[in-house]
Parts: C-alpha cells; sequence; structure tokens
C-alpha cells in the first residue's frame, strides 16, 4: 500500500471515530446515558394531593386513593412487561444497577459521566484486531510507527484495524446502545404519562362504581 493510500485510511478512520464520539455524545445530551428508575412519584403525589378534587365522587365514597394508586402501579407494571415482550427486550440484560438501590442505567457501563463512557465504548472497540493503534484523551488516533516503519504483518493488521474502523466500528457502537435505547424510552413514555394514566384508572373505577351504585 503507497503511503498516502496509507494516510487516507487513518484519515477516514479519525472520521469514523469523531462519528462515535458525536453519537454517544448525542446520547449524552438526550439522557440515554442517565439513570433512572421505574417508580411513578408524580402520580403518587396526584393521589395524595389532586386525586380527590378531581374525583369528588370518589372522594365522598370514601375512596382509598393511595390503594387506588398501588393498584394503578401494578397493572402498569404488567403492561410493561407486554410491551418489553412486543419489542423482544429483556430488561435485567439491558441494565445496569446502582448498588442496592432501585435506580439503574439503561446500558452497561454503569456511569453517565460522558469521558468514562466513552473511553469504555472505545477500549470495547478498539484492539480487535492489533495492539498497534491507541487514541488519545481527545479521541484522535495515534499510530506507534507510521507505514514506512512498520514490518509487512504488522502493518496488515494496522490496515485491517483501520478498515475496521471505517467499515464496522459505528455499526458495532449503535448496537451496544439500541436496546437500552428502546427500553429507556419506552421507562420515559410511561413515565411522562403517569398522571394520565392514573386519572385513566379513576375514572374507570369511578364509572364503575357510580354505575354499581345506580343498580
Amino acid at each position: 500500500m503507497k503511503l498516502k493510500d496509507f494516510e487516507k485510511l487513518v484519515e477516514d478512520a479519525q472520521k469514523k471515530i469523531d462519528e462515535v464520539v458525536r453519537y454517544v455524545t448525542d446520547l449524552s445530551k438526550n439522557g440515554y446515558l442517565d439513570y433512572t428508575n421505574l417508580k411513578l412519584y408524580d402520580a403518587c403525589y396526584y393521589a395524595w394531593k389532586d386525586a380527590e378534587t378531581d374525583f369528588p365522587a370518589l372522594f365522598n365514597m370514601g375512596y382509598d386513593f393511595d390503594d387506588a394508586f398501588y393498584n394503578m402501579c401494578y397493572d402498569m407494571y404488567s403492561n410493561f412487561e407486554m410491551v418489553l415482550e412486543e419489542y423482544d427486550l429483556d430488561f435485567e440484560s439491558n441494565i445496569s444497577r446502582i448498588g442496592r438501590t432501585s435506580s439503574f442505567y439503561t446500558h452497561k457501563y454503569g456511569t453517565n459521566n460522558l469521558n468514562d463512557v466513552l473511553n469504555n465504548v472505545l477500549n470495547d472497540l478498539f484492539f480487535i484486531n492489533c495492539d498497534e493503534i491507541e487514541y488519545d484523551n481527545d479521541y484522535k488516533l495515534v499510530l506507534y510507527a507510521d507505514s514506512a516503519f512498520l514490518n509487512e504483518y504488522t502493518k496488515n493488521e494496522v490496515i485491517a484495524e483501520l478498515k475496521y474502523i471505517i467499515n464496522d466500528m459505528m455499526s458495532d457502537c449503535i448496537d451496544i446502545f439500541k436496546d437500552g435505547i428502546a427500553l429507556k424510552d419506552i421507562i420515559n413514555n410511561f413515565k411522562n404519562n403517569q398522571v394520565e394514566y392514573f386519572k385513566e384508572y379513576l375514572k374507570n373505577e369511578q364509572d364503575f362504581l357510580l354505575t354499581d351504585n345506580d343498580n
């Protein structure tokens, strides 16, 4: 391989590494590296603070809004499990728990520190074919010797690694995170709509109890 062709490989590989860095950085900006949990704080607060005002008929019946909240949580978790099954997502294999708390990350790296995650991702993806290529603190490629000083065997290893970076590294990076992203989206959907789900639950309860009383 001519020197200019080798230099072009290095240049193209650096562009792909930059693409990986941008991708993971965007995940961080959009909250996909942050930890979460399955707790429904907003719905719990609504049950304690506002439910009796919005559903006076239930309140006048002596309805237990706290008990209703726990029943709704059970129903929502069952729905959550069905959605995971629909998307063929396994919960436990796509999370990293934080100690003995109820919180977890929906990726395997156990931190939301962007630099730590980037280093872990690149450590997972580098050195697949050779040990002659590193990256520095700015995620720039470092070759331990240029093409002119590499023996033929080592040069072939370096070229193979550069071609891996160009052709496959980005897709492998996406594969690392894709199930965790899908899981986080599902969790966020439930959490973002939890109060509306609880209101719908209470409305159904109210309609049922009022109909039952009429009979």
